[in-house]
């Protein structure tokens, strides 16, 4: 009951924002964009597994102004990133200053990454004025987005389901692997850190971190368990855990 009143909600609000933001009958052509908003406000795995698409951008239009939208806590890991021109923080305690900071840019293209519907995402898609709105094919997502990318009916990395926004607006340059970008001196403290705890320093380091914030979506604790037992036997990597 509370899922459909928020889904219809959701559905009036899209309605009522988009109305005024059609774009022009023209086709989208991406060569036509001048710049883009990336809108991934999620968890610290989702935005390393979307850095490929800021340079998937950035190369197929080097010109292109990119601006990407992240959590608080995730703006650290895309600072040194030479393909992000703009780093706009989502705060859920200081919403507004988000909304002034999104609203004082122009945007060509505002790009939603998340395979199922973020209401948060889009939302911010929407008061990006942006008129071009490119987001997955959901039920929600029509009321919000004017590009609609078509699911897969199969299972794909997430690298994969982001890289396909792109493929699916003909972004002529596709990079697929992630990508991070770190300070020295960060980079010199990392490696200090790990140089105190490795047994094993000739052997490929694996890090883990069991467990899921959302469970469904996630691997179960035995399938952890069953992976470090595997990789403990076999003798070839070094293994840490972190929680």
């Amino acid at each position: 009951m509370i899922r459909t009143i928020k889904g219809l909600l959701w559905k009036i609000l899209g309605t009522f924002l988009a109305k005024n933001l059609a774009p022009s009958q023209a086709p989208f052509t991406p060569n036509e964009i001048h710049s883009v908003l990336v809108i991934r406000p999620d968890r610290l795995g989702d935005v390393v597994l979307s850095t490929p698409v800021y340079a998937s951008i950035k190369k197929s239009f080097p010109n292109i102004k990119l601006t990407v939208l992240v959590k608080k806590g995730q703006k650290e890991i895309l600072l040194e990133n030479p393909y992000i021109d703009r780093i706009i923080v989502f705060d859920p305690k200081n919403i507004l200053k988000t909304l002034g900071t999104l609203r004082a840019e122009k945007y060509d293209l505002a790009t939603v990454l998340n395979l199922v519907f973020s209401s948060t995402a889009a939302f911010f898609a929407l008061l990006s004025r942006a008129p071009w709105r490119a987001g997955y094919d959901t039920s929600q997502g029509k009321d919000f987005f004017n590009l609609i990318v078509p699911k897969k009916n199969k299972l794909l990395h997430e690298t994969q389901h982001n890289l396909d926004v792109l493929r699916f607006l003909k972004f002529p340059i596709i990079e697929e692997s992630p990508n991070l970008f770190i300070e020295e001196n960060v980079k010199k403290e990392v490696e200090s850190l790990i140089a105190d705890k490795v047994r094993f320093p000739d052997r490929p380091l694996v890090l883990i971190k069991p467990g899921t914030r959302v469970l469904k979506w996630g691997w179960r604790i035995d399938n952890f368990k069953e992976t470090i037992k595997q990789l403990i036997e076999s003798e070839e990597v070094e293994i840490f855990i972190l929680q």
